[in-house]
């Protein structure tokens, strides 16, 4: 039978029933239990000198306390008090050996229903693990917790011990002889650096031929049932007891192993194991999924699991390790460890799980944690992670077929691998790989990682380490080293964080200290940041280096170009430079007062060195200054204050210490005249004066005769197009068109209006349009001024056949076509008269002529997304050059949208047109949409009259303003 016992009123009244006030030899005190237990006791083990006799107040022999007992008990005073099955007994001082300090004790509480015994022969009580503690009389009663078949469970001394139904005196030194044969030697069990709740025993190792002897006794080879020739245990075991406790210290555990048992484990008493099978006197055990045996000698049935740490479903990992020394094992890993088993040198098995220094394993059923560094871990090409075991564990770049050492593995961090090799581990480094030498290793799981990479991806910036530096894991509340980077490596990195950088080191996220890098400017580095304070800023648009501002230290920028010794910067609507010397990289923008603001409303001059303001939180603190006497653009008026740009960032100017220039539209340009170079020149000088933040100027060539080439930028938008005009003499009213878009353009920008519904200053904000509003000037001239007009003019008029009427003249002063100079089946034009003329004339080789080499240079120069090349007779528009479907698809509804407000017929794409033209190498070399408007009705070989310009105003107005909006919103596809 089997009660729990939990009510000590209860019990103390049966106990007063069954036991005598006294007994001989040593008296019970008539003190009240419950009184003494009031006073202040102290728990202690008290070791006997010899046999000492227990009896009752009528001098009944009720037992003796065997000669060096070691037992429970407890102090008062100079006293000393045990147990005797619930009564509290006083000892003799002669009678002990040795009192030794004890952890504290609880009385035994219990129902005592139906568990009153009366010994009807001498007993033996012994402990759990089988070591003799006391006999009982004939006739003596004490109180048990089970009874089993061959023994009592009960408490004595305030511990668990066994009661023997029969004299134990031969059984139980047979089984002490045995288990003395079995013993395993603890010796060997590595505890260093691990608390448990007692101290481990140790025995006599088993010499190996003694061993031999045992097994081939215990074990016979018929098939797989084991039939020992021991004595069977005095316990009987049912067959379908599923766990069984072990009652003896180091109870051994078998492996059968070519037909021999070889000792494989121990297990400490009191411990509840789980068994596969049974036999007569063994059990059948698991260990690690190895079939392993446990002599039944040494257990008793057990009804108790281990649910606390139960293997249930866990299943082992593909991980084995071996044991290097024999190997203590606890119940947990963190807590208790309490040590339930000890595993032999030599045993390999699998793991149920890993921790930080612990390897959870399968010991009969049950999670035993044994120390990593205890095992060896076996490697195989499915583990994806390995963790250092060394303090020296180094990285190898392979360069050049030799192995150099460029970093350095922290003992006990994880890393994951990437290949698996006989000797190393491959590992990612930066853009590469590294090798680690498996010798100092271990297989790991990534379970124990947090800062795995499974998102980021290295930049384009590298960095050199200027000295050995530390990679730390942030992932915990604080730093962690999990690696060491070698001076001179260099090394990609993720991103830029102020004082830090964040790379991927071995498939981990880290982190190093900027200071310990360098990084070198290169061209894909945007931002930089001064060193000092009043870095100075030049304009370099004069003769010599002017200073027209001073940069603040700590402050980070924004650069446009990078050149040998300076960085190019934006300065309002203009560019400055800042000396490289002075500053150092910056990888990421770490300000956020970005501005894509390039357009101005108007300007203003500092009257004195000026600081330019950024809000942090609501304050303003000043990052740039202007030099005193500097005009200025500003693009917004915010009161008290004007907005600027600066660095490519907004920042604010006090209006009191400036003095504002608006900027008023003006209407400089009349399209409605036989417009001459010269006019054009001052109206181009003129639109940029007025509108200084919006409009620049360009001379991209010169012509023949030496006249300039201009381009005009109109916008601040860094996606730009192209749109030209009078590429042929006669043509010239298309330079009225172009000069007149560029006029109405800044006049709607400084207005904030529209044109055609589109937002012309939004547009030109993210856009540009280059306009070249005359590419031939010398043959414009021609035909308005007449053959005096040119540097040779008796060669001119002998082109012309001697006619001084120039009137229907294309070519340029030297008769030739600059439309049919550029390099797109150049060879293969037709209608060509061989020989200077007034048109047709494709040249001795393409661009021959200054005027359309400088269109060609300068649009090489340039990413414009798109093109307009302007003529003057037809209104047809060509679109189309030798494209491939998917662009001629895309080429095709932008023509469209000119069609939808020219209402120019489309010219149906040709299989083998004549080329030349600008808009056929633009289309073909630059491989973006180009376009050639023909504005007028069909007139014959002569200029388009003055008085058609409003009509083919109204159709063209919006084209410019439209494809810039087109290209910006499509920039990214082309």
């Amino acid at each position: 039978m089997s009660k729990l016992v939990t009510k000590l009123a209860t019990k103390l009244v049966v106990l007063f029933i069954i036991f005598s006030i006294f007994v001989s030899g040593i008296p019970i005190q008539e003190a009240d239990a419950m009184e003494l237990n009031q006073e202040e006791q102290t728990p202690v083990y008290i070791i006997v000198n010899g046999d000492v006799l227990i009896k009752d107040s009528e001098d009944n022999r009720l037992g003796t306390i065997l000669k060096d007992a070691k037992i429970a008990g407890f102090k008062k005073g100079n006293d000393l008090f045990i147990d005797w099955f619930g009564n509290q007994v006083l000892i003799d001082q002669e009678d002990v050996k040795e009192v030794l300090p004890s952890p504290a004790t609880t009385i035994i509480e219990g129902d005592l229903d139906d568990l009153v015994w009366t010994a009807d022969s001498p007993l033996v009580v012994s402990t759990i693990e089988g070591e003799q503690l006391a006999t009982l009389e004939t006739g003596s009663t004490f109180f048990i917790q089970e009874e089993l078949e061959e023994y009592f469970l009960s408490y004595l001394f305030n511990e668990e011990v066994i009661i023997h139904k029969e004299s134990k005196e031969t059984d139980l030194s047979n089984a002490t002889e045995q288990i003395a044969n079995t013993v395993v030697d603890d010796e060997g069990v590595d505890n260093k650096n691990v608390i448990i709740e007692e101290e481990l025993e140790h025995t006599e190792e088993i010499a190996e031929q003694e061993q031999n002897e045992v097994t081939k006794e215990v074990l016979s080879q018929e098939e797989d049932v084991i039939e020992p020739k021991t004595s069977s245990s005095n316990v009987l075991f049912k067959k379908t007891d599923a766990y069984f406790k072990v009652v003896e210290e180091n109870l051994p555990v078998y492996e059968k192993k070519n037909g021999e048992l070889q000792l494989i484990a121990s297990l400490k008493g009191k411990q509840v194991y789980e068994r596969t099978r049974d036999y007569t006197s063994w059990h059948e055990v698991s260990l690690g999924g190895k079939v392993a045996y446990v002599p039944k000698q040494g257990t008793i049935p057990s009804q108790v699991s281990f649910s606390n740490n139960k293997v249930g479903s866990i299943s082992s990992h593909k991980q084995f390790i071996t044991f290097k020394v024999n190997t203590a094992v606890y119940d947990h890993y963190n807590s208790a460890k309490l040590n339930i088993a000890s595993i032999n040198k030599g045993v390999r098995l699998p793991v149920l799980k890993e921790y930080s220094e612990w390897y959870a394993v399968d010991l009969s059923g049950r999670i035993g944690y044994v120390q990593k560094k205890n095992v060896n871990a076996e490697f195989s090409p499915s583990h994806e992670y390995f963790e250092v075991t060394g303090d020296n564990v180094v990285g190898y770049k392979k360069v050049n077929g030799k192995l150099i050492e460029v970093t350095k593995l922290i003992n006990g961090q994880v890393y994951p691998r990437i290949a698996d090799y006989t000797s190393w581990h491959e590992v990612k480094f930066g853009n590469g790989t590294i090798f680690v030498n498996k010798k100092e290793t271990r297989p790991a799981s990534g379970d124990l990682l947090k800062n795995e990479n499974n998102s980021f991806e290295n930049s384009k910036y590298t960095v050199t380490i200027s000295k050995d530096t530390y990679v730390y894991d942030n992932t915990s509340s604080s730093l962690v080293e999990f690696a060491e980077l070698y001076k001179g490596t260099k090394y990609p990195i993720i991103s830029d964080h102020g004082k830090w950088i964040k790379v991927d080191l071995s498939g981990r996220i880290g982190y190093i200290r900027k200071s310990d890098t360098e990084i070198e400017f290169s061209k894909g580095i945007e931002y930089f940041t001064s060193v000092k304070a009043n870095v100075p800023v030049y304009d370099n648009s004069g003769k010599t280096l002017k200073v027209v501002g001073y940069l603040r230290s700590s402050e980070v920028y924004h650069r446009t170009k990078d050149y040998t010794s300076w960085h190019e910067i934006q300065y309002g609507n203009k560019r400055a430079f800042v000396a490289k010397d002075l500053t150092t990289p910056v990888l990421n923008k770490t300000y956020r007062n970005s501005s894509n603001k390039y357009g101005s409303v108007g300007s203003f001059k500092t009257k004195k060195l000026t600081a330019i303001y950024y809000y942090v939180g609501k304050k303003l603190v000043p990052f740039a200054s202007i030099s005193p006497n500097v005009e200025y653009s500003y693009v917004e008026d915010r009161g008290s204050y004007v907005k600027v740009n600066f660095g490519d960032r907004y920042g604010f100017v006090k209006k009191s210490q400036v003095s504002i220039k608006s900027a008023t539209a003006k209407d400089l340009v009349n399209p409605r005249v036989v417009y001459s170079y010269n006019q054009m020149v001052k109206d181009i000088d003129e639109i940029v004066a007025t509108y200084p933040d919006l409009a620049t100027k360009k001379v991209i060539g010169k012509s023949v005769d030496g006249r300039n080439i201009y381009a005009v930028k109109l916008g601040k938008g860094s996606t730009e197009i192209l749109i030209n005009g009078s590429h042929h003499a006669r043509e010239y009213l298309t330079t009225n068109i172009v000069m007149e878009m560029i006029d109405q353009y800044a006049q709607c920008y400084v207005k904030n209006s529209k044109i055609d519904g589109y937002a012309v200053r939004s547009i030109l904000d993210k856009a540009s349009i280059w306009f070249v509003p005359m590419v031939n000037p010398d043959g414009v001239t021609l035909v308005q001024q007449g053959h005096k007009s040119a540097k040779n003019s008796s060669q001119v008029l002998k082109i012309n056949g001697g006619n001084t009427d120039f009137s229907a003249w294309k070519a340029n002063v030297r008769g030739v076509d600059l439309n049919r100079q550029y390099p797109a089946g150049w060879n293969n034009i037709v209608s060509n008269p061989g020989k200077p003329a007034p048109q047709n004339y494709k040249g001795p080789k393409p661009l021959s002529e200054p005027e359309s080499k400088a269109m060609y240079d300068f649009t090489n120069t340039r990413n414009f997304k798109t093109s307009v090349s302007y003529h003057s007779s037809g209104e047809i528009l060509y679109w189309h050059f030798k494209q491939g479907a998917e662009r001629t698809k895309r080429d095709r509804e932008i023509a469209e949208m000119i069609k939808s407000k020219t209402g120019y017929a489309l010219v149906t794409p040709k299989s083998n047109p004549s080329g030349g033209g600008f808009t056929d190498w633009f289309i073909s070399s630059h491989l973006k949409p180009a376009f050639t408007p023909e504005i007028s009705p069909y007139v014959g070989p002569r200029p388009v009259p003055i008085k058609s310009f409003d009509s083919i105003w109204t159709e063209n107005k919006a084209i410019g303003i439209m494809l810039a909006d087109e290209a910006y919103k499509n920039r990214n596809s082309r």
